[in-house]
């Protein structure tokens, strides 16, 4: 995997959203509104987006999914983006769980869910590397006890 230093800003349209394969399930709530209780679109429409979103070489997004459809949402054309380059699934997996797990307002099933499948996720990669992953470095990984 190679993360690119370069900060573009990305058209809105040109970023492709696998929402079937994404970690975090729901975005909306059941009446189809945007779960906004960071308050990420008034941020957005005030100050724009800080923290560029992430994508790879075919404009998939990796993270920030939240990020952009504020974005969407507030009529903006585009957004600030950082490039990856060639990241296996795995990667891609886990550079998506990471960025979750990071944030404060997941709730704690997604969570809970989010660990097990990135330590799982580790383990494999280990296994298939003929080596070990423990509980402890998937901690380590998140900055988590």
């Amino acid at each position: 995997m190679k993360l690119l230093d370069k900060f573009v800003r990305v058209p809105l349209d040109s970023i492709v959203v696998d929402r079937e394969a994404r970690q975090r399930r729901k975005l909306c709530d059941d009446a189809g509104n945007f779960i906004d209780k960071d308050g990420l679109v008034a941020s957005v429409a005030q100050h724009g987006v800080i923290a560029p979103i992430l994508l790879d070489k075919d404009f998939k997004l990796i993270f920030g999914e939240r990020r952009y459809v504020a974005s969407t949402l507030v009529g903006h054309p585009d957004i600030p983006a950082r490039f990856v380059e060639d990241l296996s699934i795995s990667e891609y997996e886990q550079l998506e769980l990471i960025e979750n797990l990071c944030r404060s307002e997941l709730e704690w099933r997604d969570e809970i869910r989010a660990v097990a499948k990135l330590h799982s996720i580790n383990c494999a990669d280990a296994l298939a590397a003929g080596t070990t992953w423990g509980i402890d470095a998937t901690g380590q990984q998140i900055g988590r006890a």
